[in-house]
């Protein structure tokens, strides 16, 4: 399974746009966002474009109550408010937004991967038994716009560059 990760959009429609067309062509399965959306408007859009399971966080650049009423909406959405914890094969997956709370997430030894965003710098390491990873700003603020791609067959993550996507 493909899944792709992404966070901070901070409301960039166009990058979101590119994000999501490379993902239904190289046919990504599922998608994974680590918080800040910003509106309930760009979840919206999300929404009209993307059909296949996507799980999500808040930020701390977000309308909270507006994005989540709206998640709520979406069938094949699944918000989970602050922080997040699934299985996704036979891998225990954390999301947050904050990378302390991540940091403290992946210490507990209850992860095999824990996503995390905030800082808008791609980021990965491993820490106690768990990979921490941040995918980047999908926005493009302060750092090159970038996303991550885990192939769940292998367990691989690759960085993606929005500019060099086609």
């Amino acid at each position: 399974m493909q899944i792709a990760i992404f966070s901070d959009v901070h409301d960039n429609l166009v990058n979101l746009d590119k994000f999501l067309q490379w993902c239904k062509n190289i046919k990504v399965d599922q998608l994974i966002f680590c918080g800040d959306l910003t509106s309930a408007q760009t979840l919206q859009y999300l929404a009209e474009r993307w059909k296949d399971p996507l799980f999500l966080v808040w930020g701390n650049a977000c309308q909270q109550d507006q994005v989540k009423t709206a998640a709520d909406k979406v069938k094949n959405f699944t918000h989970f408010g602050w922080q997040a914890s699934f299985i996704i094969g036979d891998k225990r997956v954390g999301v947050v937004h904050f990378p302390d709370l991540a940091e403290k997430m992946a210490e507990s030894g209850e992860f095999d991967f824990v996503f995390y965003g905030h800082t808008h710098k791609p980021w990965q390491k491993k820490k106690a038994e768990a990979m921490l990873l941040n995918p980047g700003t999908l926005a493009g603020l302060y750092s090159k716009a970038t996303f991550a791609l885990w192939d769940t067959a292998t367990n691989n993550f690759t960085l993606k560059l929005v500019e060099k996507i086609q």
